[in-house]
């Protein structure tokens, strides 16, 4: 009787796996999970600022806190399928009219966050890297996000 349940689990886990791809994704789960992602970078670039600026303590968090930049800018192209653009989203249809515009913007943002990531890893200007990633997280939510 025993054999009959890890073969059982195993079929079950199967099964899930056969068939959860077919499930489209709910365009209003993608933008949760987007608006997820960009207030996870959001909050490391405020964390990062307090600690450039002086205001926290904790310069040995720096370093987790540029390369956590560093991974999340990664993540934004894949934020933005076709299938999010209708919704209760803050995101422009310049996204997807403009795919190259946006696709450059998005690289200029992860450079700058592997930029500052250097600085922060090799004693560099820190202040100036923090700055030129503010200022390309501004521009792209500038020409590609709507004004709240």
């Amino acid at each position: 009787m025993s054999y009959r349940n890890p073969l059982i689990i195993l079929l079950s886990m199967a099964a899930v796996l056969l068939f959860a791809p077919v499930h489209a994704t709910d365009p209003e789960d993608l933008i949760d999970y987007r608006n997820s992602v960009m207030r996870a970078i959001g909050g490391h670039s405020a964390a990062a600022v307090a600690i450039v600026r002086g205001q926290v303590e904790h310069d040995e968090h720096l370093p987790h806190h540029a390369e956590a930049l560093v991974t999340t800018t990664r993540m934004i192209a894949a934020l933005f399928p076709a299938e999010s653009a209708e919704g209760d989203t803050d995101a422009l249809a310049r996204i997807w009219e403009e795919p190259e515009a946006f696709s450059a913007a998005i690289a200029n943002t992860e450079q700058a966050a592997e930029a500052f990531l250097t600085a922060v890893n090799e004693g560099g200007d820190v202040g100036s890297a923090m700055r030129d990633l503010g200022m390309s997280c501004r521009s792209c939510h500038e020409d590609y996000r709507a004004r709240r």
